[in-house]
């Protein structure tokens, strides 16, 4: 249960990451500084290619290792995403700065398929959690989204952000704090399938006569002996 409450809040988060790219503050910061439509129109592209080399990229390299290094991508988001706020914050006003800052908050955009990717991983081997996970990371994130960008990134705002920049400071930094705890409980979680050959599966009785497994109570129980001498059980 710990485990899929901190995927609710990675759906969260991942959302509010993107909140340099999602609330236009490119485009807000082209107009202040009195850029033409046309490049106040044209420059913020850069930042949706940005996102797209990134979450390719980022889906690329997870599925290159097996699906097992999701958090990985998430601990680099957060740095990512923590250097373009104190860029922003330490110099709003340079040209050159905030530009590098603005397409490297595309990176943003791997988080929510990174994520979701992940929680669909976690979850696969039960139908029903991963359809309620899966949907709760979509609405708690909109939920948020309905007064986050009012509360944190208004226009009025331009051109510094900091308002915007201590959020997502907080924002990344609690994205990588849950990271390292989905993948503590998600050890711990694998952990809890392996028992020792003196300890009881809870949930039935398990009878073990030369390595093969009987069916008692309703529970149907596969039984593997590894190297170290524990016992797998795994219940069908």
């Amino acid at each position: 249960m710990a485990l899929v409450a901190n995927f609710l809040y990675c759906g969260f988060l991942a959302g509010k990451n993107e909140s340099f790219a999602t609330n236009s503050l490119f485009a807000l910061w082209l107009k202040y500084n009195k850029f033409t439509v046309q490049q106040s129109n044209h420059y913020p592209m850069g930042i949706a290619a940005v996102g797209v080399l990134a979450t390719f990229t980022a889906a690329l390299y997870v599925d290159r290792t097996g699906g097992k290094r999701h958090w990985q991508i998430g601990i680099l988001i957060s740095l990512i995403l923590l250097v373009v706020s104190i860029m922003t914050l330490a110099a709003p006003l340079k040209n050159n700065v905030f530009f590098v800052a603005q397409y490297l908050s595309g990176a943003s955009y791997a988080g929510q398929a990174i994520f979701f990717a992940w929680a669909n991983t976690v979850c696969r081997n039960d139908i029903e959690e991963r359809a309620i996970v899966l949907a709760s990371m979509n609405m708690f994130s909109g939920a948020i989204n309905a007064w986050w960008s009012i509360v944190f990134y208004p226009a009025t705002t331009v051109p510094k952000f900091k308002r915007g920049c201590y959020a997502m400071i907080g924002t990344t930094i609690a994205t990588a704090v849950v990271t390292a705890l989905i993948v503590y409980l998600q050890k711990r979680e694998a952990r809890s399938h392996t028992v020792g050959p003196d300890k009881f599966l809870q949930g039935g009785t398990v009878t073990v006569i030369d390595g093969e497994a009987l069916e008692e109570n309703s529970l149907k129980v596969s039984v593997k002996k590894s190297a170290s001498d524990k016992l797998h059980f795994i219940a069908d």
